[in-house]
């Protein structure tokens, strides 16, 4: 049962990781110049605590916690409408 709660989060957690590393704003994060730096991804994904700037709209795809509230709202939702 808890695994199933945790799942979405795990999934959205790689999808982010994917997202960012691809991504055309950002690329490059946790893989760089053949070398894995899971660090560049860890500092990424707290940023938004210490910079205010990333809670603007425009940046809300870069945004893990935006990610995590939004899976969150949508587990929620998911719960409510069953």
């Amino acid at each position: 049962m808890y695994f199933s709660m945790i799942l979405p989060y795990i999934f959205v957690t790689m999808l982010f990781l994917f997202y960012i590393q691809y991504s055309p704003k950002m690329g490059n994060i946790w893989y760089r110049n053949g070398y894995f730096v899971p660090r560049g991804a860890i500092n990424l994904m707290v940023y938004p605590l210490k910079e205010i700037k990333m809670w603007n709209p425009k940046l809300w795809d870069i945004n893990y916690l935006m990610w995590i509230i939004l899976t969150y709202i949508f587990m929620k939702v998911r719960i409510y409408c069953r």
